[in-house]
């Protein structure tokens, strides 16, 4: 009788535990431990990018950093405002594919310099490249996004220049950006004569237009006209000073303008490519910078007025007139539409601009907090899209910024921490 007693308290006993470790596992909200090889977390990235510690591992990352990493929304679609990169990145590009009517995005990740891609339709990065290339400061894109030109600082004999490498991603085809279809491969190339101080491509991203150190020491510049790969050299244009930035929005003409400062006059023209003819388009205005639109017809050009402060205008090159645009943001901030020439999307700091500018801004003593506006070059009239701050949850500063060929999205830059972002500003 009393052996029953006992087994009947054992058997309750057990069924109590039991019941307790029932409810604690199938309690909702509660973390268990990670059950496995020994890890006290189930991440299999532990280190960034797919990599491990010889450099070498999957071509494939998500959720590089975990709860920042941007997350496919509850229906399956990304967020409208996407962080893609957390690493910092040296330059991107996108490829729209009309067969599966998506975008392709690829960056050059700046301490690596290893090519990733994503879409537009999803979060998930892949590895496209593993040269590494470190520090890259500037990318220029072939229309394809196979073929690149990176210009990163180097020593050689003790002296310290830019050097300037043309590459391509081994074994891919001409279709290869378009349909995404890439497994992870090098970059093979070519380094490209002389310093180049400034690299702008084409329109059609086939050539490109750059300033090279004159070697005699003068200080001087010589402007050259070459495909990608240094090839079909012709100078074009020679200047007894390198302070210049060069665009190229239109086949027949360059446009440079003198460095941008709040202590200084500006000078912007237009240079025929073919014949080496400079036009005077806007000179004379103090820390003068300029965006022109695809046929050089408007440029959206900044510039200070005196005890006025900073004014954002527009240009209207066949009327010889100009409007101003009642925001205030640099042109470097800006990019124009692909689909009309007649709409520009900005960053617009949110606070007002004061001190020195745009020096103290290039020099990263001042930091903005942006919004993006659309700006109706015609009319003048603006439209806020979106406080990026709110958004996003932190300020971003926007540089960079570029427009896919559909006028669907707008690519920028974060200059806080050089970071890629995407923001959906068309259906």
């Amino acid at each position: 009788m009393k052996r029953k007693k006992g087994v009947l308290l054992i058997i309750v006993f057990i069924l109590i535990i039991a019941g307790i470790l029932l409810y604690l596992f199938y309690r909702p909200g509660l973390s268990l431990p990670f059950l496995g090889n020994g890890s006290e977390s189930p991440n299999p990235d532990l280190f960034p990018h797919g990599e491990d510690q010889n450099g070498t591992g999957s071509t494939t990352h998500n959720n590089t950093e975990n709860s920042e990493m941007p997350q496919e929304q509850n229906n399956g679609q990304l967020p409208v405002l996407r962080e893609i990169s957390h690493v910092a990145v040296s330059g991107a590009m996108s490829v729209y594919n009309p067969e599966n009517e998506t975008t392709l995005i690829r960056y050059l990740e700046r301490p690596t310099g290893h090519i990733f891609e994503t879409t537009t339709l999803t979060s998930s990065l892949a590895r496209v490249t593993n040269t590494t290339i470190p520090k890259v400061q500037n990318v220029v894109w072939d229309h394809t996004g196979n073929a690149l030109i990176l210009q990163y600082e180097a020593e050689e004999g003790g002296r310290s220049g830019i050097v300037s490498f043309y590459g391509e991603v081994v074994g891919a085809t001409s279709t290869t950006a378009q349909t995404g279809v890439q497994t992870e491969t090098t970059l093979g190339g070519i380094y490209l004569p002389g310093n180049k101080i400034i690299v702008t491509p084409s329109p059609d991203n086939t050539h490109i237009f750059s300033l090279e150190q004159d070697s005699d020491g003068s200080g001087g510049v010589t402007g050259v006209i070459s495909a990608l790969n240094g090839s079909e050299r012709k100078e074009v244009f020679s200047s007894p000073i390198s302070e210049w930035q060069a665009q190229w929005p239109e086949e027949k003409t360059v446009v440079l303008t003198s460095n941008s400062s709040g202590r200084s006059l500006g000078f912007s023209y237009a240079l025929d490519v073919s014949t080496g003819k400079r036009t005077p388009l806007l000179t004379g205005k103090v820390a003068l910078n300029v965006l022109p639109n695809h046929d050089v017809s408007k440029i959206l050009y900044s510039h200070y007025r005196a005890n006025e402060g900073l004014f954002l205008s527009i240009y209207d090159k066949t009327e010889a007139t100009s409007i101003d645009v009642p925001l205030r943001t640099f042109p470097e901030k800006c990019a124009w539409g692909k689909a009309g020439t007649n709409i520009i999307y900005c960053g617009v700091p949110t606070s007002p601009i004061t001190g020195t500018q745009p020096d103290e801004w290039y020099q990263g003593n001042t930091v903005f907090s942006d919004a993006i506006w659309s700006i109706d070059a015609t009319t003048g009239a603006v439209n806020m899209i979106l406080a990026l701050e709110i958004a996003a949850g932190k300020g971003l500063d926007v540089f960079e910024p570029f427009v896919d060929e559909n006028d669907t999205y707008l690519f920028f830059t974060d200059l806080n921490n050089l970071h890629l972002w995407s923001l959906k500003i068309g259906i």
